[in-house]
């Protein structure tokens, strides 16, 4: 079984390039560079015999996106689901799920395309090809939804924190106990491990929550979005987000997973793909007097320098 695990495509037509503005063809170059990516990723899935597309969060940079990202990102959603179901969870940047919110628009096109997005814990069966997968949602929670309720609008932003991660790996616990034997139980979320590594190009929210590694033991995988930096956990983003990821990565998961007998299941390989994301260069004043023009060269003409 191959599942294919990606995150934080963080879609706008507002983005910049090396704090720049830049246009190409009528699209919003910072787009355009997750549009190329986006293809590659399609691309790949169609490809390779994929059994099921975990996103892991933040398809949107804002709640409210503008119409040719959400247009990128429908046709993406639906380009993938023509290979293998697509399992969707809300980030912390996408929308509430409203009528008005992007992500209420893959809910429009129907489960019954293979596509699911979820918007709040809940256990959901796929079965793909034949092969049984119960997938485990922990969306990113709305704080700013507890504030409304009367014994939570005492606590400071920081026991709102703790307060919401102690509930969210209750609900772990609680998923735990429900695990099918007979299938293989994945976890998709958004939110941040303990000890995971922020991207340095990264807008960490503040008082961010964060559940312990412990919590997440007992799932046969765990696919998550939030953090950009491809770690444990993480597949990271699609693109890079500035001269602070220009050593960084920037791509997908591949893991492949086979039975264990007639229960239990082995993981027999995890793949990072990389994407041909734009390339950052950062070069010093000393370096580009002893061999400017070769390393300019070097990294290519759409490099940011």
């Amino acid at each position: 079984m191959k599942i294919t695990h990606l995150a934080d495509w963080h879609l706008t037509s507002s983005g910049n390039i090396a704090s720049r503005f830049v246009m190409r063809d009528g699209v919003n170059l910072c787009l355009w560079d997750k549009i190329q990516s986006l293809r590659a990723i399609c691309d790949y899935v169609a490809e390779n015999d994929i059994d099921l597309v975990a996103i892991a969060g933040d398809l949107f940079d804002k709640a409210n996106p503008e119409n040719v990202a959400i247009k990128v990102a429908v046709e993406a959603v639906e380009k993938l689901s023509e290979c293998a179901p697509v399992m969707i969870v809300r980030g912390n940047h996408d929308g509430k799920g409203s009528v008005a919110s992007a992500l209420s628009i893959f809910g429009s096109i129907s489960r019954k395309h293979g596509i699911y997005v979820s918007d709040r814990p809940e256990i959901i069966p796929i079965l793909s090809k034949q092969r049984k997968i119960q997938v485990f949602t922990l969306p990113y929670p709305r704080k700013s939804a507890l504030y409304t309720v009367p014994q939570y609008k005492t606590l400071s932003p920081e026991e709102l924190s703790r307060f919401v991660g102690f509930k969210m790996e209750e609900i772990l616990s609680g998923f735990s106990a429900q695990l099918d034997r007979y299938a293989l139980n994945v976890l998709v979320g958004h939110f941040t491990v303990t000890e995971g590594m922020y991207s340095p190009e990264q807008t960490v929210p503040p008082f961010d929550i964060s559940i312990r590694k412990e919590c997440l033991e007992k799932f046969d995988l765990v696919l998550l979005g939030h953090l950009h930096m491809p770690q444990e956990f993480y597949s990271g983003a699609i693109y890079r987000g500035g001269f602070g990821e220009e050593d960084t990565k920037a791509g997908f998961k591949v893991h492949e997973i086979c039975p264990d007998g007639e229960v239990g299941w082995t993981r027999v390989e995890e793949r990072f793909i990389e994407l041909p994301a734009r390339k950052y260069l950062t070069i010093r004043a000393d370096e580009f007097l002893k061999d400017g023009a070769k390393m300019i060269e070097d990294a290519g003409p759409e490099a940011a320098i």
